[in-house]
């Protein structure tokens, strides 16, 4: 009998620190994840890995090569049942790195369909799939948020540059156009709300304030055809270094046309408390996920219901949940049933894909202290 909760790391080198950036359940029942790894300096390389249903490896792939690094943030399933992914290629010109965004497409062996890149942008953060069979990136450019969009071959249909300072989390929305979130960098630093037509053009943009500096991190689409979006918020900080440290989870309300309902924060005072994600449920309700008093991503069950963290965690087909990130520098899948139970995170690595690698007794203590305990958790009535 399969098991269906189980906990599996994975260490692609001893040398390198590693993390999850986003995973995916297959037609096929496993998993598909994208990576990233870093030995040290400042670049962070792609890592691209399959599993099956119970998260043994099947197959793992880098692009990064002699002549450019990749980077992957962000991977889905298409239409097709092959893989699309997005993030970023580095090249080194002897003087410094250019960036250009990444968009590759496998099937499901892992082989390379194709790969392209643009110059158009920095890099991808989000991708999905559209209503028409191409995709949407939503990413990072020269003078702020960027929102490229591509046929199924990959090839552009068109790009926009909205200004701004940084990308979060992109929907498409019922009408074929998209609503995005992210932040400007003003002083307050403000949340910026952008709603687009199917051809990217702005409709309308909002900008929103929590108690001072206010950071959007995700945002959803509400029963209402309203948005909910999920971040954090601190006052301005002084000269203090840990003012900048000093944060509460912030959630916010709008209707149809970007205009606020209502806020509210939650945290603990004086602690880093950060809202990741938001789930709109079917009841006309939210679920917000955070952490309280920690710098981690994991999984919050509310009423039975694990919050969807975007790339990080996804619902599965019987019902349970999937998700990564990073363990004793490794990454992590953890299957959870439907009531977010799972095996605990082991304080040894599992899987070791090259070579293994111990870890000094004082790096442990630090991580037993970041536990399930440190999250934030809130389930709210929208309407």
């Amino acid at each position: 009998m399969l098991d269906d909760t189980w906990v599996k790391t994975y260490d692609y080198d001893k040398y390198y620190w590693e993390s999850g950036n986003s995973v995916r359940q297959t037609s096929d029942g496993g998993y598909i994840v994208v990576a990233e790894r870093e030995s040290g300096g400042d670049l962070d390389y792609d890592w691209i890995f399959k599993t099956d249903g119970q998260g043994n490896l099947i197959w793992d792939k880098t692009y990064t090569n002699y002549e450019y690094t990749y980077n992957a943030n962000s991977v889905i399933e298409t239409n097709d049942n092959n893989y699309i992914i997005t993030g970023r290629q580095i090249i080194w010109d002897g003087y410094a790195n250019n960036y250009k965004i990444w968009l590759l497409k496998l099937n499901t062996d892992g082989d390379k369909f194709w790969s392209k890149t643009y110059d158009v942008m920095y890099c991808g953060t989000e991708v999905i799939q559209t209503s028409d069979g191409g995709y949407a990136i939503v990413g990072h450019c020269n003078g702020g948020i960027c929102l490229l969009k591509t046929d199924s071959n990959g090839n552009i249909s068109w790009v926009k540059n909205y200004g701004g300072y940084r990308e979060y989390s992109l929907k498409q929305t019922s009408d074929g156009g998209y609503i995005i979130v992210g932040y400007k960098s003003t002083n307050p630093i403000t949340t910026w709300l952008l709603k687009t037509d199917e051809n990217g053009t702005l409709l309308w943009d909002k900008t929103f304030n929590g108690k001072g500096d206010a950071f959007g991190e995700s945002v959803d689409i509400t029963m209402d055809g309203g948005y909910i979006i999920a971040g954090y918020t601190r006052k301005i900080p002084k000269f203090e270094f840990f003012d900048l440290f000093k944060m509460d989870i912030w959630v916010l309300k709008t209707n149809s046309n970007g205009e606020k309902l209502w806020e509210k924060t939650f945290g603990k005072p004086n602690y880093f408390d950060e809202g990741y994600s938001v789930y709109a449920t079917d009841d006309g309700g939210c679920v917000v996920a955070g952490a309280a008093g920690g710098f981690i991503y994991i999984p919050i069950v509310v009423e039975g219901k694990l919050i969807k963290l975007d790339n990080l965690v996804q619902q599965t087909t019987d019902g349970g949940y999937i998700l990564t990130g990073s363990h004793l520098d490794t990454v992590f899948l953890i299957k959870t049933d439907a009531n977010g139970n799972a095996p605990p995170l082991s304080k040894t690595k599992d899987i070791g894909i090259r070579n293994k690698v111990s870890y000094n007794s004082f790096l442990l203590s630090i991580l037993e202290q970041f536990s399930i305990l440190n999250l934030f958790l809130q389930r709210l009535a929208i309407l």
